[in-house]
């Protein structure tokens, strides 16, 4: 209290209680408890109270001092503030759902940014599009293909063969002002890109063609095109929005053949969900702050040893895998959902989506695209 009682308190002024408003202190009884006060367990470390002196003083003063020295402060310094400024405002257990990168690898096994996964056997030849958002657009080529798994696979020992699918090319388009920038890349040549830019004049078009190559890159505005001294090599594909990682790996075919195939990581290099133009595609879509588990095949072989794959991203994608399907061309942004010529657009409907539910304090986990690709091309 600011102004303390004429008569000192029964406990000593050494013994200020320690305890919040919210638990008052009880009158000390006459006589002492079996417990000592150190054997308070409800109470933590920094609130313990302070042992009394083992002989209290012999008389208090007769009149206190305007303020007691002795006297703790209207809130003591052990009690935390009603709103700690230092601590988080969630425990650990809380943290927000971290969303960043999405994926398509192996035979074809895809993860949304949100962490869900899902397969997709696609069409043989088929080209879809993976991502698309305004002005710039990542279609790739689905390739069936009958092959065995890697002597360390311990599914090989019960299945033979499996009857699935690869993503052998890629086909990547960006706008950038009056130009359009064509990137293809494939399995057949996994150490070149081809790079053709298209720049309008007065509706007149003009063609210029390079190639790209490991330790090589293609600047063009924002748009840029490298490939990484890796083992094995990676393709970069970027503008200030995103990044396409393209890196080709081996499957080996049931008759003793290797083949290439290409795998796939989609980085946002900005928050996704901050855009005016929702993306969309296979794993485009996956950027909404929404979680839905796809279908996967669980690979159980038939009498022969045999397994054919036939997932279609079922309860993962809005509509079906034909929705997908790219008209007009390889580089085409031309399908279903298309995003590429648009100013404003939503994201996916997820009505429909399987086993769905909403993460909450979605946060992006952007990657910051090098200053210069060329320092990673150079290692």
């Amino acid at each position: 209290p600011s102004t303390p009682p004429s008569t000192p308190p029964s406990t000593p002024p050494s013994m200020p209680p320690c305890l919040p408003p919210s638990l008052p202190p009880v009158a000390p009884p006459s006589t002492p408890p079996s417990t000592p006060p150190s054997m308070l367990p409800f109470l933590p470390p920094s609130l313990l109270p302070v042992a009394p002196p083992s002989t209290p003083p012999s008389s208090p003063p007769s009149t206190p001092p305007s303020t007691p020295p002795s006297l703790p402060p209207s809130t003591p310094p052990s009690l935390p503030p009603s709103t700690p400024p230092m601590l988080p405002s969630k425990s650990p257990s809380m943290s927000p759902s971290v969303m960043s990168s999405s994926k398509a690898s192996g035979d074809v096994h895809l993860e949304h940014a949100s962490g869900t996964r899902f397969d997709v056997r696609g069409l043989n030849f088929g080209i879809f599009n993976m991502h698309q958002a305004a002005g710039i657009s990542l279609n790739a080529r689905f390739t069936m293909a009958n092959y065995s798994f890697a002597p360390k696979d311990m599914r090989r020992a019960a299945i033979v063969e499996v009857d699935g699918s690869f993503i052998t090319m890629v086909y990547a388009l960006a706008q950038v002002h009056n130009q359009l920038i064509y990137i293809t890349y494939g399995s057949e040549h996994p150490h070149k890109a081809v790079v053709r830019q298209e720049i309008t004049y007065e509706s007149t078009p003009e063609i210029r063609t390079s190639d790209v190559r490991v330790g090589e890159e293609v600047e063009i505005a924002d748009v840029s095109v490298g490939m990484l001294k890796e083992k094995p090599v990676k393709l970069l594909i970027s503008n200030i929005h995103w990044q396409y990682e393209i890196t080709p790996g081996t499957y080996m075919t049931t008759n003793h053949q290797r083949h290439t195939k290409l795998d796939l990581v989609i980085v946002p290099l900005t928050n996704p969900m901050e855009a005016a133009v929702a993306p969309h595609g296979i794993l485009g879509q996956g950027y909404d702050g929404y979680m839905a588990e796809g279908r996967r095949d669980q690979y159980v072989p038939d009498d022969h040893g045999r397994f054919v794959t036939s997932a279609q991203g079922e309860g993962a994608i809005e509509g079906n895998i034909y929705d997908y399907v790219v008209r007009g061309g390889t580089h085409s942004p031309d399908f279903r959902f298309s995003r590429f010529n648009m100013s404003k657009a939503v994201s996916r409907n997820v009505k429909g989506l399987r086993g769905m539910y909403v993460l909450k304090d979605v946060s992006f986990s952007t990657s910051a695209k090098s200053d210069e690709i060329s320092e990673a091309l150079l290692k």
